[in-house]
């Protein structure tokens, strides 16, 4: 494993293909401390005195944190700008947009919560 490569995709993040178009999404991958940070923010308390996130919180947060730009996504013949807007309806509206970014960053996800498991259980 070389370490600088594992560094650019935290730093300069990565273009994924949308499935089944020529659309591109410019994804950073947030480092396991600035997941944490995230995860953190969405904390809220639950039943019986317990914290649970808030999925809904994180999602939105995720979106805006990993979601950095796109190619070849046009309204009306123009380019689509990356606004905060324009990311959520994209989100909500086009399923291949939204399962593009989210495998990107699934992988930490699942990789950080199986960490605070373990390190609950010491």
């Amino acid at each position: 494993m070389e370490l600088n490569d594992c560094l650019r995709d935290t730093q300069e993040g990565r273009w994924v293909k949308v499935e089944g178009t020529d659309a591109e999404i410019h994804v950073m991958v947030p480092t396991p401390k600035r997941m944490r940070r995230l995860r953190h923010r969405c904390m809220r308390r639950a039943r019986q005195g317990r914290t649970e996130v808030d999925d809904d919180k994180l999602h939105a947060l995720l979106l805006e944190e990993c979601v950095i730009g796109w190619k070849n996504i046009n309204k009306d013949g123009e380019p689509l700008p990356c606004t905060s807007e324009n990311k959520h309806m994209l989100d909500d509206s086009w399923t291949a947009f939204a399962v593009c970014w989210q495998e990107v960053v699934a992988g930490l996800v699942e990789e950080l919560e199986h960490k605070e498991e373990e390190e609950e259980k010491n």
